[in-house]
């Protein structure tokens, strides 16, 4: 098998409005499909795609413990992006933090998936 990269990101959500609510209008991804009949919301975070999931009966991504997921955002500035997630009551699980090539903090959506925030300080991202 060759593998030519990653196609999208999926998060399991309980309430498909609620996440796309929060990814559309608090972290201001772009929307490209949203079909709560299918229970499916897609955002374009280029170079790839994030898929919200909702939750049906027998969903084949339904938590069932272990480990996690988190996408990564590539945020301009840091400061900003924080006191701009401050303004709509999102707090920071953890950060943010200065690393040798740049800055990263951690926030969770409302079903408690991880987001990172994270600038490098080259300005390069993808």
């Amino acid at each position: 098998m060759k593998v030519r990269g990653a196609d999208f990101v999926a998060y399991y959500v309980t309430d498909l409005g609620r996440a796309v609510g929060f990814y559309r209008d608090v972290l201001k991804l772009p929307l490209a499909i949203y079909k709560p009949d299918w229970n499916w919301a897609e955002f374009s975070v280029d170079p790839t795609t994030l898929v919200l999931f909702g939750e049906y009966p027998g969903s084949p991504l339904r938590p069932r413990g272990g480990g996690a997921v988190g996408l990564a955002l590539a945020v301009e500035e840091m400061t900003n992006a924080i006191a701009e997630l401050a303004q709509h009551g999102v707090p920071l699980e953890d950060g943010p933090h200065e690393l040798h090539t740049c800055f990263v903090a951690m926030i969770r959506d409302p079903d408690g998936n991880p987001i990172f925030l994270h600038q490098r300080k080259d300005g390069t991202f993808g």
